[in-house]
């Protein structure tokens, strides 16, 4: 019997969303090496400011410390929640009928909202259609101009 190698680089792979500006790619480090051994960290950034992007990724050595991470959520980071969550190696179908959209959170972004809008009438209105874990109206600092972030569970 022949045996497939896998040879996929999302394995043991994680993003992990909703990171705040000041967060640092040795900050991340330190924060998720409690889990297991991380074989690459990377905070992505904009290449033009050198500004963190809110996201990054972290890599371990071992695919199976992705689900101690995500059992001992929520996960706070330089004041902020973040939202680890497994890559889902390419050709790996997606949507609602998979199980793992059943049994992660759901996240929704919103643009173009008022100025004069705050966090608390966006969970406001979107309690009426769920649990909501996080409200934040992201500012971008290169174009000084709000942009609406939501995060829910349905």
């Amino acid at each position: 019997m022949k045996q497939e190698q896998v040879d996929d680089d999302t394995l043991g792979k994680m993003f992990v969303g909703g990171l705040s500006w000041e967060t640092t790619q040795e900050g991340l480090h330190r924060y998720f090496e409690r889990f297991g051994e991380i074989t690459d960290c990377v905070v992505m950034t904009n290449p033009d400011t050198g500004r963190s992007r809110g996201f990054g990724f972290i890599t371990y050595a071992n695919p199976a410390v992705l689900d101690r991470v995500l059992e001992n959520g929520p996960h706070e980071l330089d004041g902020r929640t973040i939202d680890p969550k497994p890559c889902t190696p390419k050709g790996t179908p997606t949507g609602r009928n998979t199980k793992s959209i059943r049994n992660s959170r759901y996240k929704i972004f919103l643009g173009g909202l008022p100025a004069g809008i705050t966090e608390t009438e966006l969970k406001n209105f979107f309690q009426q259609y769920g649990n909501v874990i996080e409200t934040v109206i992201m500012f971008d600092q290169e174009n000084k101009k709000t942009k609406g972030g939501f995060r829910g569970n349905f």
